[in-house]
């Protein structure tokens, strides 16, 4: 096998090399440690790879290429950071926290296998048999298309409506420090409602708001050069069943959770539309990759029970003996948002996907279902190595509408997932105490049962700045600085907050600041620990998400 390679070739290899060397430091996994040393061998000109034989050399390249391929993600241990590969005995609640949670490793055996990552060349294929000239019929009418707004709209004084309209544009829309609370607080309670409306129905809602605000000024704008996402014409959606689907989804969320509700769910949803915007759309190969990592955001926690996975295989839950063991509450999430669409014979008034072709249907679904499993904190490690490996093989430019687009798209997904500690000031630190709140209800439901009691779960020896220093460090900027490396936006945007969030957090655990005692200067209001859920009253002449109806009701306002 001639390894040779052109000066323009090895200029490319030595790059790619700094780059990985940047991003992983000196703090490398065994995959790393292992791809760099067959790097090194086959480094053409070096004794060792002089020394080869055609066969070993052969035989080298096939691994170095298998290791780029899949990131070797059979094994969690292979992909740990090496200060955390000596832990693997869990000794520390922190330790044992992150190898549970994002290497599905036990800490007493150290031993979890991971399930393959989904293909997703079946889907882009898919995609690819769509002709760019066969457009769906639009049956809606364009008034309602470009004028529907929710009822609950009509919930909110003018003051309130303004401010949403604001916050909801799409320049402050695509903002990374979107404040997600305050935006619940103006919907009295509805912000996944609203955030779904203002990003999938992008840009019809946009101008929906703002006639309503304005009247005959806003009909003045040229629609036509609006822009937006517009799936709902792209995908043939009705405007009235969008508001309906996202109006029984966020319903599906269990608001009595402090953490996983569907506060988190908009707030991610959110993240996935900025990190889009920064850059990330131009990975996808089309309207209906984003459209359904941005519908994979909207449900990926629904039903959620405020008890993770851990949880459920130690109490053998009705939930673990049903799903295997295996990614038990992303499947349950998959499950309870296509029920609530096709269950018990269909419901026609959220029924999102009823005008779309059948190949259209059967490539979403797949997708949104691969990427919701993959936020399973499990496969953490392993899909950062995979990405490492795409940004080796492949420069930047390559990556754009490949055949690996969904793979990154769906790991925008598990960013926007944990980016809690890479938002500003105050929501990083409510995020902070939404989570430990809900862990510290498990740690004490655990108690109760007399099982083991899951890492950071336990409110009696659980110190809140310790358990987000080596969240940040081993799990979240890692994994940021990586995707930094295809979206630059995230070095210049997102890097430098959590580098002060990490900060705040050593200097709060060497008892620098006093928790409700100093003030935070970065923070410009005290956020309540918990949103109280606010129940949605129906509104006369809009379709209830419980009844099915007919195709007829549906359609009316």
């Amino acid at each position: 096998m001639d390894l040779a390679f052109s000066p323009k070739t090895k200029k490319k290899l030595s790059f790619m090399m700094e780059s990985f060397t940047e991003v992983s430091g000196q703090n490398k996994s065994e995959w790393e440690e292992g791809l760099a040393v067959i790097q090194d061998i086959l480094q053409p000109g070096s004794a060792v790879n002089d020394a080869l034989t055609p066969q070993q050399r052969k035989g080298l390249e096939n691994v170095r290429k298998i290791l780029l391929g899949t990131g070797g993600e059979d094994d969690g241990k292979y992909h740990l950071p090496s200060e955390l590969r000596k832990s693997t005995n869990g000794d520390s609640a922190i330790d044992a926290y992150l190898l549970t949670q994002f290497a599905g490793m036990q800490h007493t055996s150290a031993k979890q296998k991971f399930k393959s990552v989904v293909n997703a060349n079946l889907f882009i294929a898919g995609l690819k048999n769509l002709t760019g000239g066969d457009v769906a019929e639009t049956t809606f009418k364009q008034n309602i298309m470009w004028t529907y707004l929710p009822p609950e709209w009509e919930d909110m004084d003018v003051d309130a409506r303004r401010q949403v309209s604001d916050m909801l544009s799409q320049e402050r829309l695509a903002d990374w420090g979107f404040d997600v609370f305050k935006l619940d607080e103006l919907t009295n309670g509805n912000a996944l409602l609203f955030i779904g409306y203002g990003v999938l129905s992008s840009p019809y809602a946009q101008h929906a708001m703002q006639q309503s605000l304005l009247g005959e000024e806003a009909l003045k704008a040229d629609v036509s050069k609006i822009k937006g996402y517009k799936f709902l014409e792209e995908l043939n959606i009705s405007a009235i069943t969008m508001v309906n689907f996202l109006r029984a989804i966020q319903k599906d969320y269990v608001n009595e959770n402090p953490y996983h509700n569907s506060i988190h769910a908009a707030d991610v949803t959110q993240s996935v539309h900025s990190l889009l915007q920064m850059g990330g759309e131009k990975f996808s190969n089309g309207e209906i990759q984003i459209f359904s990592i941005l519908l994979a955001a909207v449900i990926h926690d629904v039903g959620h029970p405020g008890k993770n996975n851990n949880f459920q295989i130690h109490s053998k839950s009705d939930f673990a003996l049903q799903y295997n063991d295996q990614s038990i509450l992303e499947n349950l999430h998959l499950s309870k948002a296509f029920t609530r669409v096709h269950g018990n014979g269909g419901n026609v008034a959220v029924d999102i996907f009823k005008k779309m072709k059948p190949k259209q249907y059967s490539s979403v679904r797949s997708m949104v279902i691969e990427a919701v499993l993959h936020t399973d904190m499990t496969k953490h490690f392993a899909s950062v190595n995979l990405l490492k490996g795409l940004m080796l093989s492949n420069p930047t430019e390559e990556l754009f509408g490949s055949d690996h687009s969904w793979t990154i798209l769906h790991f925008l997904l598990h960013l926007a997932d944990i980016s809690n500690p890479a938002k500003p000031g105050p929501m990083f630190e409510a995020w902070t105490d939404r989570c430990l709140d809900e862990f510290f209800q498990q740690g004490d439901e655990e108690k109760k049962m007399g099982l083991p009691v899951s890492p950071l779960c336990d409110r009696e020896s659980t110190d809140r700045a310790e358990s987000q220093i080596g969240f940040i460090q081993y799990v979240v900027m890692p994994a940021f600085k990586v995707m930094s490396k295809c979206i630059p936006k995230v070095e210049e945007v997102i890097l430098p907050i959590i580098e002060d969030n990490l900060d705040f957090w050593i200097l709060e655990a060497k008892g620098g600041k006093k928790k409700d005692e100093e003030e935070d200067p970065r923070s410009f209001q005290k956020l309540p620990a918990k949103v109280p859920a606010t129940t949605v009253e129906e509104k006369p002449g809009a379709e209830q998400d419980e009844n099915p109806g007919t195709e007829e009701d549906e359609e009316e306002i």
